[in-house]
C-alpha cells in the first residue's frame, strides 16, 4: 500500500494504475454497482468500486465481470487510484483480467478468508457504500435487526463484534424459532409479484404447486377439451408432478417430456400401488426441433403444452406452440440470463424476471396472464383454445 500511497502522492486521484492481488470479498449493489476487496502482495487490503459510466463501463459488462471473477482468484486491475473522505484509498476499476483461478489451484476446496480482511467502507458523496442505513429484507426481533448467520445455525463469525443483534444466549431456542417464522413470512411477501391479489398469508405452499396449477388448468381449459387428441405435453416436468394430477388422480391423458428417468415421489409411488395404476407415458429427451420433428404428429394432436418452472424450456415451449397455433400454459421461474445473454426486450438483456415476462408475452398479443394461489413465482403466461 506504501507504494501507491507514494504514487497518489498529494493528488486526489491518478490514472493508468494497474494493480494485482486476491480477490477477497464482493458485494453487489446493483448490475450497474459493485465493490470488491483486493489483498496486495503485502498483505495489505485495497478496496475496488466497479460501477456503469458512459464510455467507460456498461451494466452489462459489469454483470459478465461478476460471473467471471470468483473469490480466491489472482487478479490484474487497471483503473484509476482516489483516495476517499476517510483518507482510504480507492481504486475505480476500468478493466480486470484473471492470472490465476483460486479453483484451478485449489480443485474442490471453497475459498476462505480471515473475516478481518475487509476494508470499512468508503463514503462517496455523503453515501455510505457497503453498508445499509436501513435494512429491509432484515427480520426483526424485539425491535432489533437479528443476525441471519446467528439465528439460522449459529454460525456468525462476528460473534461479539456483530452489529446485528444476537439476544440473550439463554434465549436462543427460543428467538431462533421466532426468527424462522418471521423470515418465512417475509420471503413469502417479498415474493409477491405486481399484479398478483393473492393473500400471502392464504397462498399454498411448494408441495401444493402442482395441484393449484392443474386445478387452473382444468378451470380454464376444461377437462374434455384437455383430454382431446394425444392430450396434454408437460415439459421439464422434473418428477412428474404435473403428470400424476393430471393423468394419474383426474384421468387427463399427459406425456411427460424430460430427459432425466422418471423418478415418482414416494407420495406418488404409494398412489400407484394403492390402486395399481402407472405413471404418465413419458419421452425421454429435450424439447428441441429434433423430438419436434421426430413427434410431430403426436406434438400437433396434443391439446395443451404446459410447464411449471421448466427452466431453460419456457421460451421454447412458448415459441413451439405459437409456431404451430397450439394453446399453452407455462409458469416462468428462472430468468438464466447467464445462459441466454442475446434475449433483448427493449434493447437490453434479459436480466430480470419482469422483463422476462414481458419478453415472454412480446412475442404474440393472444398471450394472457394470471396468478395462481401459491408461494413463489406464481405467474402463468398462457393462450386460451381458439
Amino acid at each position: 500500500m506504501k507504494a501507491l500511497e507514494a504514487k497518489l502522492g498529494d493528488a486526489s486521484s491518478i490514472d493508468h494504475v494497474v494493480v494485482q492481488g486476491q480477490l477477497l470479498r464482493k458485494r453487489r449493489f446493483s448490475k450497474a454497482l459493485m465493490f470488491a476487496d483486493i489483498k496486495l502482495a503485502q498483505k495489505e487490503i485495497i478496496e475496488m468500486i466497479i460501477r456503469a459510466q458512459e464510455n467507460e463501463l456498461t451494466k452489462e459488462e459489469i454483470v459478465q465481470m461478476n460471473w467471471d471473477l470468483h473469490l480466491g482468484d489472482m487478479i490484474s486491475v487497471y483503473g484509476r487510484l482516489e483516495r476517499t473522505d476517510k483518507g482510504h484509498l480507492l481504486l475505480v476499476l476500468k478493466s480486470a483480467s484473471i492470472i490465476t483461478r483460486w479453483e484451478t489451484l485449489n480443485p474442490g476446496i471453497p475459498f476462505g478468508h480471515n473475516p478481518q480482511d475487509v476494508v470499512e467502507p468508503s463514503v462517496d458523496d455523503g453515501r455510505v457504500f457497503g453498508q445499509r442505513k436501513e435494512y429491509t429484507n432484515i427480520v426483526q426481533i424485539q425491535g432489533h435487526n437479528a443476525c441471519k448467520y446467528y439465528f439460522n445455525n449459529a454460525s456468525c463469525i462476528r460473534g461479539v463484534d456483530c452489529h446485528f443483534w444476537h439476544g440473550p444466549i439463554e434465549d436462543y431456542k427460543a428467538l431462533r424459532a421466532e426468527w424462522f417464522t418471521k423470515r418465512a413470512l417475509q420471503r413469502r411477501q417479498a415474493a409477491s409479484l405486481d399484479g398478483d391479489v393473492h393473500d400471502p398469508h392464504e397462498k399454498g405452499m411448494k408441495a401444493q404447486r402442482a395441484r393449484i396449477f392443474c386445478d387452473w388448468l382444468v378451470t380454464t381449459y376444461e377437462t374434455e377439451a384437455l383430454a382431446s387428441g394425444s392430450g396434454v405435453i408437460d415439459v421439464a416436468g422434473g418428477k412428474g408432478d404435473i403428470p400424476f394430477e393430471l393423468y394419474n388422480k383426474r384421468g387427463i391423458p399427459t406425456t411427460l417430456v424430460e430427459p432425466r428417468p422418471l423418478n415418482p415421489r414416494k407420495v406418488h409411488r404409494k398412489f400407484f400401488a394403492k390402486n395399481n395404476t402407472k405413471p404418465c407415458h413419458q419421452i425421454q429427451a429435450c424439447l428441441d426441433d429434433d423430438l419436434l420433428a421426430e413427434y410431430e404428429a403426436f406434438f400437433n394432436g396434443s391439446s395443451l403444452f404446459v410447464g411449471m418452472h421448466p427452466d431453460e424450456a419456457t421460451e421454447p415451449i412458448v415459441d413451439y406452440a405459437l409456431r404451430v397455433n397450439k394453446p399453452f400454459a407455462v409458469v416462468p421461474c428462472c430468468v438464466m440470463s447467464r445462459k441466454f445473454p442475446n434475449r433483448l426486450y427493449n434493447g437490453e438483456v434479459v436480466g430480470t424476471y419482469d422483463t422476462f415476462i414481458a419478453y415472454l408475452k412480446a412475442k404474440d398479443p393472444r398471450i394472457q396472464s394470471a396468478f395462481l394461489p401459491f408461494a413463489g413465482k406464481n405467474q402463468v403466461l398462457f393462450m386460451p383454445m381458439q
